[in-house]
């Protein structure tokens, strides 16, 4: 599952790999206001945003009730963990089978280790193209895994390190001006 916004499709029109990882999901999420002004725009309207993050935590929510798993790989050193714990006093009944941050060296490593922990859900936050990229060229090395997610900056707010936007903003398709206020840079 991959969620693109505007940034990740602007990308991809230079960036084969990501364009090929983008063309080859199984479902994809159109993330953004700017993908839904877009698609109606060329006659292909879609019906509403459907964001990677609230779309995770929903699927998060249905696998703690049936007694699902998942694995948490990306972001920096001890946020993943931060992340676990957070979701775990949240859902309670969630199985986080394993975390790991996205600062490895060998793919084959991971690969191991989350093949072996066999999630329901994998939630790859490498930020994009990376972990796009990285899902196109190892879903098939990944046994056992039930579904992955692209989820870019997910376990930096579920950990608690950064604040979505504010409801008003979100409903005013304004969280892009959020993240720009608090994040310039970016």
């Amino acid at each position: 599952v991959v969620t693109p916004n505007p940034i990740i499709v602007m990308n991809a029109r230079e960036n084969e790999k990501l364009f090929s990882a983008l063309a080859d999901a199984d479902l994809s999420l159109a993330d953004g206001v700017g993908i839904i002004s877009a698609a109606k725009h060329m006659g292909t309207p879609l019906p509403e945003r459907v964001t990677g993050i609230d779309t995770a935590y929903s699927v998060l929510e249905k696998l703690a009730e049936i007694g699902g798993s998942v694995y948490l790989l990306g972001s920096k050193p001890g946020v993943a963990e931060k992340a676990s714990t957070e979701l775990t006093e949240k859902l309670p009944s969630l199985r986080i089978v394993g975390t790991h941050d996205g600062y490895f060296e060998s793919d084959a490593e991971i690969i191991k280790d989350i093949s072996e922990k066999s999630p329901d859900l994998l939630a790859v936050c490498l930020g994009s193209p990376r972990q796009e990229i990285w899902v196109h060229e190892n879903k098939k090395k990944l046994s056992g895994v039930g579904a992955v997610m692209c989820l870019g900056g997910a376990l930096d707010v579920w950990s608690g390190n950064i604040k979505r936007a504010p409801k008003l903003f979100i409903s005013l398709h304004l969280e892009w001006l959020w993240r720009m206020l608090c994040e310039p840079k970016r």
